[in-house]
């Protein structure tokens, strides 16, 4: 089962979502908000399972991010706390797989490892059709 950590407001989480019930690939939505927030725990199972560690899920274009100094002095620990009490540093859409993999998403095209080739293909015909 794949899990989706989202956030409201945030268009590329809305994209992956439709994207995926578009797709019909089952998958959970866990949306993050300041009630519902993403543990230091779940952070580092996340932080684990990506490529390039919290690179990987710190938005470093992030207002939020921007107004703190030191960021990259900070230890481990008190990053992943401040992730976790301000969702605005953490880059989303996540996407959980069943692997332990984490896919940090920044359009729908990276979102094609989820179903199969044959399906692959046939939507990149239909767009070339559409187009052409």
């Amino acid at each position: 089962m794949v899990i989706i950590y989202t956030t409201p407001s945030n268009r590329p989480s809305r994209e992956a979502v439709q994207w995926f019930k578009r797709h019909n690939v089952p998958f959970t939505e866990r949306r993050i908000t300041q009630h519902d927030r993403l543990s230091v725990k779940t952070l580092k199972r996340l932080i684990a399972a990506s490529e390039d560690g919290v690179d990987s899920i710190l938005a470093r274009r992030s207002t939020s991010l921007k107004s703190i100094s030191g960021v990259d002095a900070m230890s481990l620990n008190d990053l992943l706390q401040m992730m976790s009490l301000d969702s605005h540093l953490i880059h989303f859409p996540l996407i959980f797989d069943d692997e332990r993999n984490l896919l940090v998403t920044h359009g729908q095209e990276e979102l094609g490892v989820f179903i199969s080739h044959k399906e692959r293909i046939a939507e990149m015909q239909a767009l070339l059709r559409s187009h052409g």
